[in-house]
């Protein structure tokens, strides 16, 4: 029987917050209005960094 390889190439998305330090790493691509950690809005100001990361 054969099997399919266990699919290890997603994306991943990680949100970083300056004010907290916190982050948090989820496999596939999402998007945040509001930051989990602190709840300011993520697109306003530099406290908060959103990177979306493929497979190569």
């Amino acid at each position: 029987m054969i099997t399919k390889p266990p699919n290890t190439t997603k994306a991943t998305t990680r949100i970083d917050c300056d004010n907290t330090g916190g982050y948090n790493v989820k496999p596939g691509v999402h998007t945040y209005e509001y930051c989990p950690f602190c709840g300011h809005p993520v697109l306003e100001g530099t406290e908060h960094e959103l990177i979306v990361s493929l497979p190569s």
